[in-house]
């Protein structure tokens, strides 16, 4: 006779045999022992079907269906309808559970009367995996797992008053976002509530309904999940025209969940979960039709420059080949030759010890607190000395072309630019390192780098476009490295020349042309570690309004790369208690 369970652990499965030991093996590893997994193999083509029969035969509380592909949201539905747990639990097949996460959820609602437990996912392990792919570092087998005990909690009668889309909440112990697996659900409430077959965004319909139905909730920040970034999933995988498609028919369904639905209850499920949808569609629509709407510039622009031909993500990477394409055909027809002349010869390492260089034109004392902050980052944890030039000071280091000196100072070349012209000055001249007064330091310069003659983080494809190719605010030159000084050539060639730039990004399109025409540079760069910069955009990018976490703070230190690249743009107004807050006043409260 078979024994209802206390949890029925859903899993769905499609191509997963990478990750399945890892999902099956958290399940099997729970503290608390009363459970079952409903795994459905949505028609796997690899080896997913076959391990999962494994699992299956050596542990009888695993249950296994096999059916046709068909979806996601059916693969839940054919689970939910075989699930014999009082309560559920939703996991996906490249995810994993932290070992407590069965025992903590079910004795809270147990205590409680809760229909849902709701927690939250380990952003450490997010960042970190983020991070080692986009470093090319093998994915680390090792997680370390915290023990939990009495966790802080709030219970709650009106679900709408504590659940939310947005990413930061002003409450600590939101249950944030419609993603079904944050969730343990009391089986009954969810009788009768499908996951709408064919589409992406599937949960946020479900969840709406579901919403209705929560006579009692508990919530906790504990991160009992481990999401895993998978660039191969289904939401990352779709093409732009299904997720509009998608996106519409969700709002569609959800919205005719709420006819008819308690105003007051209504209005926060508006505010707090439509709005943000209707937000993220209005954004994809916009950006897929506003060149479509214009014939003129479709006519003008073609093939190249039509986001409507195959999607907008494949007209934002045409855009950039092209913008490359064009750029990098300037320099290499203009400025390219002018670093002919310069000799490849053997660096030798100086006797002076290496410094960091630094420009903040108005003096330290008049920076902003960001920058002051920054620099206070460097000297805390770098053994290097830094040096911060100003308008004055920089020219009793370096001698500049007097024609480039008289357009800088006649206001032709922009603070900008001529702080790029001083980087590469400075380090032909001493050697060592450049980073810009808003780079955030968190950790000493690796080693690797600094055995480096020449490098520079990669652009890559989230940070500003592929086409600008590199990033210049952190360079690590020794005296003479061949890459610094023909690229400087170009740079001094151009300014020499010419009064106004081309583009925003030209000296690093400048580095580009040099490294794709130039051998002797092309075989110098390709000898350099090839690294995404966007790691070091992580404060900035993802962390910069969160609530300040000294946890999440530092894990991404230790795991991400050793500083993290901030604007002085943008920070004068922060979120009080934010990353960004923290960061503007660490130069004050440095812990």
């Amino acid at each position: 006779m078979y024994a209802m369970p206390a949890i029925s652990v859903i899993i769905p499965v499609f191509n997963a045999e990478r990750f399945l030991d890892r999902c099956i093996g958290s399940v099997r590893d729970q503290t608390f022992g009363d459970w079952e997994a409903v795994c459905v193999d949505d028609g796997s083509t690899d080896r997913s079907g076959v391990m999962l029969d494994g699992y299956a035969e050596l542990d009888p509380r695993i249950r296994v269906v096999h059916k046709a592909n068909e979806g996601v949201s059916i693969a839940r539905n054919v689970a939910l309808e075989a699930a014999g747990g009082r309560f559920i639990l939703f996991l996906d097949s490249d995810d994993f559970l932290h070992p407590q996460a069965m025992e903590i959820t079910f004795s809270l609602a147990e205590r409680d009367g809760s229909d849902v437990v709701a927690f939250t996912y380990d952003h450490g392990y997010r960042t970190r995996t983020i991070l080692r792919h986009l470093l090319h570092l093998p994915e680390s087998g090792n997680v370390k797992y915290k023990t939990f005990r009495t966790p802080e909690t709030v219970v709650t009668e009106d679900i709408f008053d504590w659940a939310t889309e947005y990413s930061h909440p002003k409450k600590k112990l939101a249950t944030k976002h419609c993603q079904p697996w944050r969730r343990l659900y009391r089986k009954d409430i969810l009788d009768g509530v499908s996951f709408i077959p064919g589409i992406m965004y599937e949960d946020f319909p479900w969840w709406s309904e579901v919403m209705l139905r929560v006579r009692k909730a508990t919530l906790t920040d504990l991160p009992l999940y481990f999401y895993y970034p998978n660039r191969g999933s289904y939401i990352f995988s779709s093409k732009e025209a299904f997720k509009i498609k998608s996106l519409r028919t969700a709002i569609n369904s959800a919205s005719n969940l709420y006819d008819g639905v308690e105003p007051s209850r209504r209005a926060r499920w508006e505010k707090e979960f439509l709005q943000p949808f209707r937000e993220k569609l209005d954004k994809k629509e916009h950006r897929s039709n506003s060149i479509g709407r214009t014939r003129l510039r479709l006519l003008l622009e073609g093939h190249i420059f039509n986001p409507l031909w195959d999607g907008e993500e494949k007209h934002r990477q045409r855009r950039c080949a092209a913008f490359g394409r064009i750029l990098t055909g300037f320099m290499r027809k203009h400025y390219l030759a002018a670093a002919d002349p310069v000799p490849d010869r053997p660096v030798v390492p100086g006797t002076d010890p290496e410094k960091i260089w630094s420009i903040w034109l108005q003096g330290e004392d008049q920076a902003p607190d960001i920058v002051k902050s920054c620099l206070a980052s460097i000297r805390a944890h770098c053994s290097q000395e830094l040096v911060v030039l100003d308008e004055k000071s920089i020219f009793e280091r370096i001698t500049l072309p007097g024609v480039i000196v008289e357009k800088y100072r006649a206001g032709k070349i922009r603070a900008a630019y001529f702080a790029d012209i001083c980087r590469v000055e400075l380090l032909h001249k001493y050697g060592g390192y450049w980073l810009d007064a808003t780079c955030f330091v968190t950790a000493p310069i690796p080693e690797f780098i600094s055995n480096q003659d020449f490098f520079v983080f990669l652009a890559g494809e989230k940070v500003h476009g592929n086409y600008s190719y590199i990033q210049n605010c952190f360079i690590r030159a020794q005296k003479g490295a061949y890459l610094l000084e023909a690229w400087r050539a170009m740079i001094l060639d151009y300014w020499i020349h010419e009064e106004k730039r081309v583009d925003y990004f030209q000296h690093q399109v400048m580095f580009r042309t040099l490294v794709t025409y130039n051998p002797v540079a092309a075989a110098k760069f390709a000898g350099m570690p090839q690294i995404d910069q966007y790691p070091t955009h992580l404060y900035l990018y993802e962390y910069k309004d969160l609530p300040y976490d000294p946890e999440l703070f530092r894990e991404v230190s230790e795991e991400g790369f050793f500083y993290q690249k901030t604007s002085y743009r943008g920070l004068d107004h922060v979120v009080p208690g934010s990353f960004a807050d923290h960061l503007v006043r660490w130069y004050r409260n440095r812990d």
